[in-house]
């Protein structure tokens, strides 16, 4: 038995750079299939700047394992790895 898909609601919503929407990892799971490395490394290689996909998974949606395991991720295709393992404790 998985946990529960947790959902963002209003202003807790992911905004990609140039991109959708996420309210949750599975659309996280889905914009990465199409993240282009730009989108990506906006979120996770600026200057002094953490990986806000791994930021926002812990704080909003509360993987703290999920989370950990996107921040190591350096591209989407790991990023995207990461949350397909992470999908894998949960009901969907």
């Amino acid at each position: 038995v998985g946990k529960s898909l947790v959902f963002a609601s209003g202003n807790q919503a992911f905004w990609v750079h140039n991109g959708p929407i996420l309210k949750s990892l599975v659309d996280l799971k889905n914009f990465l299939t199409t993240a282009t490395l730009d989108q990506f490394f906006h979120h996770t290689k600026r200057q002094g700047a953490g990986n806000d996909f791994s930021d926002w998974v812990k704080a909003i949606l509360h993987d703290e394992k999920g989370a950990s395991e996107l921040e190591k991720a350096d591209t989407p295709k790991k990023a995207l790895a990461a949350v397909t393992k992470a999908l894998k404790g949960y009901k969907i």
